[in-house]
């Protein structure tokens, strides 16, 4: 699918819509299993697993990822079919709320191939024609299925871009290397409550709310100022839905060297979207236990209450890290550091 001078789509819009022009050409999977008595049967040793794995599986920290995981093709199509039917019609106005239960939470599952994209659709479409879901709502969530395919799409024409810059320019951006920044950003101790409850959220389950994705991605990225490469290395060693092409894509947009790069100047201001977007601190007390005893005022940005954090007991810098960065002045000096590379001679 190739856009109107016969190049590939770099902007998601238009290939969206070129996407839905083209969809009355989709056909569903084919039905048919084939014939299988050809095929040898499995070894019965493969049904146990191997020493080193089931030694691996004891470990507490590993029966905690594992915990709530539901494997296998029929418990996915369980857990969409629950979707549908309960969250989907509210999906576009709670979808960005972390404290909520407003995803599909079938991002391992698509990952992994326990679900197919192109039986989803016609799953869904069947269910818009029965009026058995809300059509915005079940478009709202197709849509973020086309942005996965969009990444594979961008991965198979570019394929440099799941280590280089999408655009050329930035690869004269003059990234910093501070291993301790790094290492506060990857424990979630970054003195910054919904960056930290994000991080804590993926090292212990394996998974991260995706609005709260773009708010780590752009501390790190922009306040810090962390390659995103090192951003990207990190997600995939953590997260259990860890994709090459939506987490280089992903990276990408909010570094802002990406395809439909969110602008370079827009950085993501993580106390406003923890008071837009967690406003009672739910999500924050969840993981940030340590500031739970906080009022929804204080816990987004608790340095700015101290006097409210020493009546609850808690004792910043001891029991709950400074903010590793003032917001405001790494914000200026990224505007700085993207001028300057835009400057005649750096590529600008």
């Amino acid at each position: 699918m190739l856009n109107g001078q016969g190049k590939p789509y770099a902007v998601f819009t238009p290939f969206y819509k070129a996407l839905q022009a083209q969809a009355v050409g989709i056909a569903p999977l084919d039905e048919a299993l084939g014939d299988w008595s050809l095929l040898k049967p499995a070894d019965p040793a493969c049904s146990v697993l191997p020493d080193s794995l089931q030694t691996l599986m004891q470990r507490p920290w590993a029966q905690g990822l594992m915990a709530n995981e539901r494997v296998g093709e029929a418990e996915a199509w369980t857990q969409l079919q629950r979707f549908a039917e309960e969250d989907m019609a509210d999906y576009p106005e709670q979808r960005d709320f972390p404290a909520l239960p407003a995803t599909s939470a079938l991002s391992v599952a698509l990952h992994f191939g326990e679900l197919n994209v192109r039986a989803v659709y016609f799953y869904l479409l069947a269910l818009q024609e029965s009026g058995a879901v809300d059509a915005s709502g079940s478009q709202a969530w197709l849509r973020q299925l086309v942005w996965r395919e969009f990444a594979r799409y961008l991965l198979w024409h570019a394929p440099q871009s799941q280590f280089e810059p999408f655009q050329s320019k930035f690869v004269a951006m003059p990234w910093d290397e501070d291993a301790e920044a790094l290492q506060r950003w990857q424990h979630g101790q970054t003195g910054i409550p919904i960056v930290d409850a994000g991080m804590r959220q993926l090292w212990q389950t394996g998974t991260m709310h995706n609005r709260v994705r773009m708010l780590v991605a752009s501390l790190l990225t922009k306040n810090l100022n962390q390659s995103w490469r090192v951003g990207q290395a990190w997600f995939d060693f953590t997260l259990f839905d860890a994709d090459p092409a939506n987490n280089a894509m992903g990276w990408q947009w909010v570094a802002g060297c990406g395809v439909d790069a969110s602008p370079y100047y827009r950085l993501f201001n993580p106390v406003l979207q923890s008071r837009k977007f967690d406003e009672q601190g739910d999500y924050i007390r969840r993981w940030v236990p340590e500031l739970k005893a906080l009022s929804s005022k204080a816990i987004h940005a608790p340095w700015e209450e101290p006097l409210e954090c020493q009546m609850k007991g808690v004792r910043l810098g001891v029991d709950y890290p400074l903010p590793i960065v003032d917001l405001q002045a790494s914000r200026a000096a990224h505007l700085q550091r993207v001028e300057a590379m835009k400057a005649p001679g750096n590529g600008g």
